[in-house]
């Protein structure tokens, strides 16, 4: 889950190792608080922009408000948490900080680490229906039955996390093993298990929805009847919301990539390799936990990006016509 500037001790080209330590250094320090500020703040406008009065009622912006809280949640837990421990490592060697801390750790990040891949995989779905059967998924895409699937997801987020919990404890080595060790890596069928739920299963459904999507709206486009009538607000809001979604799941598939091929990649490559080797494992770790970071840190920025109607809606919420006016 983290990886320490320390954890692939070993002979090898020290002038290699320094200059993977300083880019480590600077991927590991400076960079991760800057993108938890930016996470955090964009998260909030998300929520509060998909809180409006006029998108209450959509199940998709539902799901995104869901979706910006658990994205909070993560970077609590995987950014903010592992930030402390990059900072001052020193106050995490007793037991009695070391146990609460992991406690804390995995509840919130594994939470976070589930939960928002389900709900963009459900929030895709939501889109896939009312651009494909708009008729139908105004009847099955209800706001009682979007609240019922995220407590559900919810409810698997933390019973995954309890597990996660029950991984890392080992009674015969009387510690916890948490992000703070780097001996003990969980066994490769739970990895197996997380990977599939976080990122295998998300990615090929959102490929899926957003292929059905995209086909939709072109067939849409070509039906001259279908885009008159969807040519007033309501539609316009619709299609926005729409393309938020793409662009947003989109986003999610090519920043998860790098990450789980880069540990495919390991998992497969574990014959006996050079110290050398082992620095540019180093690099190339922290290098794509970055980018799988960033993926919870830029969604609001991205729903904004992608709609000329959602830029001046976050604008009314940092600073509303009354202000501007004055």
């Amino acid at each position: 889950m983290f990886y320490s500037t320390s954890e692939y001790a070993g002979e090898g080209d020290s002038s290699l190792k320094e200059a993977v330590d300083v880019v480590i250094d600077i991927l590991t320090v400076p960079i991760p608080p800057i993108l938890i500020i930016f996470g955090l703040l964009g998260n909030l406008f998300s929520f509060l922009l998909m809180n409006r009065q006029k998108y209450q009622k959509s199940t998709t912006c539902f799901y995104m408000r869901c979706m910006a809280g658990s994205d909070c949640l993560y970077i609590y837990g995987r950014m903010f948490l592992r930030q402390i421990i990059v900072m001052a490592p020193h106050h995490f060697e007793s037991m009695d900080v070391k146990v609460p801390f992991c406690l804390n750790f995995n509840v919130s990040f594994m939470i976070g680490l589930v939960l928002s891949p389900m709900i963009l995989v459900v929030m895709a779905f939501d889109r896939f229906l009312a651009v494909t059967w708009p008729l139908k998924a105004a009847m099955i895409c209800t706001m009682r039955r979007a609240r019922i699937t995220v407590l559900v997801l919810i409810l698997f987020s933390l019973t995954f996390s309890l597990m996660t919990l029950g991984r890392t404890y080992q009674e015969k080595y009387n510690f916890w093993l948490c992000p703070l060790n780097f001996e003990e890596p969980i066994d490769e069928i739970y990895s197996t298990i997380q990977a599939t739920i976080t990122a295998f299963f998300p990615m090929a459904a959102l490929a899926i929805f957003n292929l059905g999507i995209l086909i939709a709206v072109y067939r849409s486009k070509r039906n001259t009847k279908l885009t008159k009538t969807s040519s007033g607000p309501k539609g316009k809001e619709s299609l926005s919301i729409t393309l938020a979604t793409v662009i947003v799941t989109c986003a999610f598939i090519v920043l998860q990539t790098p990450h789980k091929a880069n540990v495919l990649f390991w998992t497969v490559f574990q014959g006996e390799v050079t110290a050398d080797v082992r620095q540019w494992q180093r690099l190339m770790n922290n290098a794509v936990l970055l980018t799988e970071n960033l993926n919870y840190c830029i969604n609001s920025y991205l729903y904004i990006l992608a709609s000329k109607r959602l830029r001046n809606e976050m604008v009314n919420i940092i600073c509303p016509r009354s202000i501007r006016q004055k």
